[in-house]
């Protein structure tokens, strides 16, 4: 066949054994054909005519160890005990014609065979499909493409299995479905996914945690952001009312700046006006000096309220002079 037998996989299949041909294999000496079979083939007999040799047979030919069809591959060759050993035959063979569904005919063999000439020799298995040398490998993956699968038996039911499944435990019944299904074939597989699930759960469980950790983090410094942010706004407050208050006072500096000097100049005139009034009597300094001298009393209370005067308004001058510096201190600081 053109086609690799690698390339086959485990599927269903509802194809059927056509026919056997065997050659020196157990009771059947020479070469014999046996069959074709029907798709329902009964095959009944006497003890010891052959009807287990058969299954055999087929067991052979699809791989069952030899150690399950007692005895050895010697063994297994056409014997009597009227042959004698030089005669005894030294190669023997099985081949299973299959019929696919689609009706196509795939040929399985398998050759025993001797190592060497000598009688000793040790003998051994040789696989075929269509009359081509074959490794087990590829043999077995060929028959699991037809959905039999060697390793499970699942494609024969020998005497007293039915009593066997019937007495096992539940584990060991399951066990039994996953090796007939070749479900157990992925055990590794379920394992290793099993394994790598649980190793993704746990690293997502730690990156959610950690994303958790993050989340909390991210909240708590943008708390801490929230809060700076009305500090430095309570602050640029501060220095806004701050300056609020220092141009409030300055304003009421200088209206009480501009009240005082307001206040001065009404007294300046009161007292040049008396200074006139004081020289116009002058002349008469003899006959008016009571009246003289109650005015230079009056003068001199006026020039002390007038010194009283000009050192608040040089305090209210200085004040301002403070006024303006802290403003303008604040104004720098505010820039």
């Amino acid at each position: 066949m053109a086609q690799d037998h690698d390339e086959f996989e485990y599927k269903k299949a509802t194809g059927r054994i056509d026919r056997l041909e065997v050659e020196n294999f157990k009771s059947y000496k020479g070469h014999q054909q046996i069959g074709p079979f029907k798709n329902f083939t009964a095959i009944v007999g006497p003890n010891g005519s052959g009807k287990s040799n058969l299954m055999d047979a087929i067991s052979f030919v699809l791989g069952v160890r030899t150690q399950q069809l007692r005895g050895s591959l010697k063994e297994l060759l056409y014997s009597n005990s009227d042959t004698a050993e030089q005669a005894k035959p030294r190669r023997g063979y099985v081949k299973l014609v299959y019929e696919t569904e689609e009706g196509a005919e795939v040929q399985f063999s398998r050759v025993i065979q001797p190592s060497n000439a000598e009688p000793a020799a040790a003998y051994s298995s040789v696989y075929k499909v269509d009359d081509k040398v074959v490794t087990w490998d590829a043999y077995s993956k060929r028959l699991a493409g037809f959905g039999i699968l060697v390793k499970v038996r699942n494609f024969l039911v020998f005497q007293g299995d039915i009593e066997k499944v019937a007495s096992r435990s539940p584990e060991q019944l399951t066990q039994l479905f996953e090796q007939i299904s070749g479900s157990d074939a992925l055990a590794k597989d379920y394992a290793e996914a099993a394994a790598a699930k649980e190793k993704a759960e746990a690293a997502a469980g730690l990156l959610f945690a950690k994303k958790k950790a993050v989340a909390a983090e991210r909240k708590q410094k943008k708390e801490q952001k929230d809060e700076a942010e009305r500090h430095m706004a309570a602050l640029q407050e501060q220095r806004e009312r701050r300056l609020y208050y220092y141009l409030w006072q300055l304003y009421h500096l200088q209206q009480d700046e501009a009240q005082a000097l307001a206040q001065q100049a009404d007294l300046a005139a009161q007292l040049e006006e008396l200074t006139a009034t004081a020289a116009g009597f002058e002349g008469q300094l003899a006959t008016q000096r009571q009246a003289h001298g109650g005015l230079v009393k009056e003068r001199m209370r006026l020039e002390k309220e007038q010194k009283k005067l000009q050192k608040k308004q040089a305090a209210k001058v200085e004040r301002e002079d403070r006024a303006w510096d802290e403003a303008l201190a604040l104004l720098h600081a505010c820039a």
